[in-house]
């Protein structure tokens, strides 16, 4: 099995060397065909490729007009995108306040709230 990222890098190469259409779109579709022949990428891979190949018109446009097309980038930011809603950070309790020292009903009442000692007390914040 081909990696995704090598498989994407790949079809960026291809973009990228040739300067016909025409071109482009046979060998990204040729190449497509030969990965779904040989198995050697997961569907998931497969599918997003054919979307590249989707978008040639629009990949070429950027190409043209700037010199080069990264689809590496471009998917990049995609899929930081996509984790970025996938991962969600849990608070503990404990964690959810961070000034205890304000809060009297955490702290027995002979404790000081102040950084110095007072009478017949010690001070829990220093």
């Amino acid at each position: 099995m081909f990696k995704r990222d090598d498989l994407i890098e790949f079809i960026n190469s291809i973009i990228n060397k040739s300067s016909q259409k025409e071109e482009i779109e046979n060998n990204l579709i040729k190449f497509i065909e030969y990965l779904k022949l040989t198995k050697m990428a997961d569907e998931e891979t497969l599918q997003e490729l054919e979307n590249i190949i989707s978008c040639i018109e629009e990949l070429l446009i950027i190409k043209e007009k700037i010199g080069k097309c990264n689809i590496i980038k471009l998917l990049e930011t995609k899929e930081k995108e996509k984790n970025k809603t996938k991962t969600k950070t849990k608070i503990k309790k404990e964690e959810n306040i961070h000034y205890r020292h304000y809060h009297n009903d955490y702290e027995p009442s002979y404790y000081s709230s102040s950084c110095g000692s007072s009478y017949g007390g010690y001070s829990s914040s220093c």
